[in-house]
């Protein structure tokens, strides 16, 4: 087994994160590998996702998600969704 010895070997995280660290550094997306566009961690195509996710509605829709996991593990407080 060979063994990667870089600044991210002795971090105490996880191996996926040690893996995006990488990419980040070689310049490549964090998802797929491609070339990224500065100034971003993330290559053309997942750049607009992540803007998607952005927009007003798919805040809403987080919040809507948020929401239905708290309802399913306990009574909501109205200051978890703040």
């Amino acid at each position: 087994m060979n063994l990667i010895l870089d600044e991210f070997t002795s971090l105490k995280v996880s191996r996926q994160r040690r893996y995006q660290l990488r990419r980040e550094r070689d310049g490549l997306c964090r998802l797929c590998g491609e070339p990224v566009e500065a100034p971003s961690h993330y290559c053309a195509k997942h750049r607009a996702e992540q803007a998607a996710r952005m927009t007003p509605d798919g805040l809403k829709r987080r919040r809507r998600r948020k929401l239905r996991q708290l309802r399913q593990s306990r009574p909501v407080d109205p200051r978890d969704l703040i």
